[in-house]
């Protein structure tokens, strides 16, 4: 009896190893190891019944992960896959572009970047398309080095699918800038703030990095900023944003539990800019800008679009510490 156990583990690994991975192999060798330990319990021998014990617990291990793997949440936003290999990825549509500058500032501001073209002009070097807007990849000299210069497209898929596209161009270091709207009242149009880390109340992030409630950010990049700002004597604080889809549902108890948790600001994009920029393996920081508030009983535009003077001296501080990273 216990020869024919030993034949029948013996077939069952072998069948197994033909297999190419996944569930079905690791569930064969469980079983072949379940056969292998009772064949060890005939023959008496314990180095036999040991290292099947062991082979059991791993593929025990093994197949717990992967059912979770596959396991449907509750909720389909909380299943992360780590798979890089998606259907339709920027590799397959993009080439890199020989010699472009890895360094790249993607500002908000149309108007901004305007100017400093008409100071620093730069060629077009490529293009990110969107159905409903064209935004052109500039190629600037900015202070005797090569920069690359695009607008940001607003809302956090945008955010990601930049990354994705200028990363498979060869872009390595992204700064971006932008306004941002405020949760303390003491900060003024203008006043500038580097986030640290983003609070992922938005949907693309979670496409990138595992299910967290914070993302942070590339603590080098803000190295590099907060550096900067200082040998300028620029004031400015290090704090948490709030990134959010839905800026029509910034509620009075929503904005109450971001600021216990120390966001100082809410926008849009950062947290997908953060998982982007990981999961393609390349730099990313940012300079948010003071605009409207969300600080008292009611909102406040203050007319933070129309401060055309605030938003080109952050673009060119962004430019500058460009040159930096």
């Amino acid at each position: 009896m216990g020869e024919i156990i030993g034949y029948i583990a013996s077939t069952i690994i072998a069948v197994s190893i033909t297999i190419k991975g996944g569930i079905y192999f690791r569930i064969l060798n469980l079983i072949g190891s379940i056969c292998f330990f009772i064949y060890g319990l005939f023959l008496g021998s314990v180095p036999v019944m040991i290292i099947n014990i062991y082979g059991t617990g791993i593929n025990c291990f093994h197949i717990y992960r992967e059912v979770r793997k596959n396991k449907a949440k509750e909720f389909p936003i909380l299943e992360f896959d780590e798979d890089k290999n998606a259907f339709i990825r920027p590799s397959n549509m993009i080439q890199p572009i020989e010699g472009i500058a890895e360094r790249c500032v993607m500002c908000f501001f149309s108007d901004a970047i305007k100017l400093i073209l008409e100071e620093f002009p730069g060629k077009i070097c490529s293009t990110f398309k969107s159905e409903g807007i064209n935004y052109p990849l500039y190629e600037i000299d900015y202070k005797g080095e090569k920069i690359c210069l695009i607008q940001a497209a607003v809302g956090a898929p945008m955010a990601a699918g930049q990354i994705e596209e200028l990363s498979a161009m060869g872009i390595k270091k992204f700064l971006v800038c932008g306004m941002c709207g405020v949760l303390q009242k003491e900060l003024a149009v203008g006043h500038l703030i580097i986030p640290t880390a983003a609070v992922r109340d938005e949907g693309t992030s979670y496409h990138y990095a595992k299910p967290s409630r914070e993302i942070s950010v590339n603590p080098r990049m803000i190295e590099v900023i907060e550096k900067t700002l200082l040998e300028k004597n620029i004031p400015f604080i290090k704090a948490k944003t709030w990134t959010t889809d839905a800026f029509y549902r910034e509620t009075s108890g929503k904005i109450s539990l971001r600021k216990k948790e120390g966001c100082v600001t809410v926008e849009m994009e950062t947290a997908a800019y953060i998982a982007a920029a990981q999961f393609n393996n390349v730099e990313f920081g940012q300079i948010l800008c003071s605009g409207d508030s969300l600080a008292g009983e009611e909102w406040d535009r203050r007319e933070y679009n129309k401060r055309s003077d605030i938003r080109e001296f952050v673009l060119r501080l962004t430019l500058d510490v460009a040159l930096r990273v």
